[in-house]
């Protein structure tokens, strides 16, 4: 029993530190221009740890998300490696071989929960953990959470959803400390929200435990079911708050954008194509282009129909004998739920990130499997422990190839351009790429692509009138923002950069507009009050000017001081 437990720590322990060692490389990436600049590297939020920073983490939307945990661990890193993204790899890379080790731990306790009469760690057991916490850890589908800052939300809940599930089963194992068992798997609970709020559906996992392996509604639905209340309600708070962030941050799609059976179809072709990258993760992508119109009820949504039918069928005919399908399944499911596409957010099909907490279901069933095929055939045992090791080394080289894609901007947009050269989002973002380098020839030329390829981008329409701007092209880049402003006319900065292009053609009067249109809008924009007194003094209103450069300055814009000193 003594050795078991020693080989269990070891091999724990063993797992983390190789999955370290795989993604040492991310540490020679660069901060890339998705989402890192908001985050991190143009992050002036970030930059002290005061009770202002802390209570504007809390209370306010940030990168059109509430995580107020993960904001609070990006300033930790910016107070311990400033803006070296070495240092915030590092973070990133601790929290995952972690996250693996804590695989490994949940399977093991996952497993004596099943075989509550026989709480040894045998050999099949311990295979079965360790493929399944391998797995985890070394799928290239992860490399994404992973090598990407932006994306330590993902790794910082998956820490703490992880914990909360190995706590809970020690409390509904374990008639010692219930009350402080059940505080802690709460708290951590609420902690995983607090970081991504994909961790809502935590509740419904536990219940998922409770069912299998935990065997608890023998006894009755009424304790399992209060003891989820809490749970419950914190879920239910951070979904009102994600709403709210991401509605405020112009992140859901409307109906109108993408309609509801249309979601629906988007869904079932969604989960079928996670299912093809667990099994096979080649051509991975930052952004996989929403199927078309006529594609959305085409083969692929019956084919991917008829395979959630078939397996969601076989799960239920055998959960009488063998619940662990239907528990697996359900929580690939379940997990899946916040960001299938029901509720879209964002121009994307599916995402590599979304996978890293609803994956360890089904590579648990994976552990299960290649633990029960040890026991079985003890004679073989080196052959198959010599076929896991060519897996494994074939995902470790599949990950570590993925982690080069993420090694700076360019890295990225060449790949995602590699595999969809007909989807314009590649070339907008590597066109904000090379503006970032002054290379605006480039940049325009690529912004001149994606919008050959979808006239309606609004996106490129908009950086293509940034750079005609900054080029002095103002009749071309009022051509853009018109069209945008059509598309987008709750963006701000559309109003202010296309009132400052009516300035600097001399057209006061209708920058004027502009800027009263962004101010309305957007009530607390700095900017939008600096460039209305701007026109108002162009206008001759002095006193108006003043006033507006006035508000300019009192929401902190110093820049705002040397238009009020022309004046005056």
């Amino acid at each position: 029993m003594e050795d078991s437990k020693r080989y269990a720590t070891a091999a724990l322990f063993l797992s983390a530190v190789f999955v370290f060692l795989v993604y040492l490389p991310s540490l020679k990436g660069a901060f890339v221009n998705w989402d890192d600049q908001l985050y991190v590297f143009e992050n002036s939020a970030i930059r002290s740890l005061d009770l202002h920073f802390l209570k504007a983490a809390f209370t306010e939307a940030m990168v059109a998300n509430w995580h107020p945990l993960t904001m609070v661990s990006h300033a930790l890193d910016y107070a311990f490696w400033g803006l070296s993204p070495a240092g915030h790899h590092l973070t990133n890379i601790i929290l995952h071989s972690i996250n693996t080790a804590l695989v490994f731990l949940l399977c093991i306790r996952l497993f004596r929960a099943a075989f509550p009469k026989d709480r040894s760690v045998t050999g099949g057991r311990m295979v079965g953990a360790l493929t399944a916490a391998l797995l985890f850890g070394l799928h290239p589908l992860h490399v994404e959470s992973v090598a990407w800052i932006s994306e330590r939300k993902d790794v910082l809940s998956g820490l703490f959803f992880l914990l909360s599930l190995v706590v809970y089963l020690e409390f509904a194992r374990s008639d010692s400390k219930k009350a402080l068992k059940y505080l802690s798997a709460l708290l951590l609970f609420t902690l995983s929200i607090l970081s991504k709020p994909m961790a809502v559906t935590t509740p419904f996992i536990l219940l998922l435990i409770d069912f299998y392996p935990l065997r608890r509604f023998a006894a009755g639905y009424g304790k399992p079911l209060i003891e989820k209340v809490p749970f419950l309600a914190i879920s239910a708070i951070s979904g009102v708050l994600t709403m709210w962030a991401q509605g405020k941050g112009g992140a859901i799609a409307g109906d109108e954008a993408v309609p509801f059976m249309s979601r629906v179809g988007i869904a079932a072709q969604g989960i079928a194509a996670y299912i093809q990258k667990m099994l096979w993760p080649a051509d991975l992508a930052v952004i996989y282009p929403l199927p078309k119109a006529e594609e959305v009820f085409g083969p692929a949504f019956f084919i991917s129909l008829a395979l959630i039918i078939l397996v969601t069928a076989y799960s239920a005919l055998k959960a009488k004998k063998n619940p662990v399908y239907l528990a697996v399944w359900a929580y690939f499911i379940i997990t899946l739920l916040p960001v299938i596409g029901f509720i879209k957010v964002g121009a994307h099909f599916i995402a590599d990130r979304y996978t890293y907490i609803p994956s360890i279901g089904p590579f648990l069933l994976a552990g299960i499997g290649a633990g029960m095929v040890f026991e079985r055939f003890s004679s073989r045992r080196n052959v198959i422990l010599a076929f896991l090791a060519v897996i494994f080394v074939l995902l470790t080289a599949n990950t570590v190839r993925q982690e080069r894609v993420w090694r700076d901007s360019f890295a990225l947009w060449n790949h995602q351009i590699g595999l969809y050269p007909e989807d314009p989002q590649g070339y907008n973002h590597r066109g904000n790429a090379f503006e970032r380098v002054n290379d605006m020839e480039s940049a325009i030329a690529d912004f001149n692509t994606a919008v050959r390829l979808d006239p309606f981008y609004s996106d490129a329409l908009y950086n293509r009138g940034l750079m005609n701007q900054k080029r002095q092209n103002y009749e071309d880049a009022l051509k853009d923002y018109n069209v945008v402003q059509k598309l987008k006319p709750e963006l701000v900065n559309v109003y202010i950069n296309r009132g400052i292009s009516y300035l600097s053609i001399g057209r006061p009067g209708l920058a004027l507009e502009d800027f009263k249109a962004s101010v309305s809008r957007e009530p607390e924009n700095a900017h939008a009050y600096m460039y209305l007194g701007i026109a108002y003094a162009e206008t001759g209103a002095l006193d108006l000017a003043s006033s507006n450069l006035k508000k300019a300055s009192s929401l902190g814009l110093k820049e705002a001081d040397e238009y009020l000193a022309r004046i005056l």
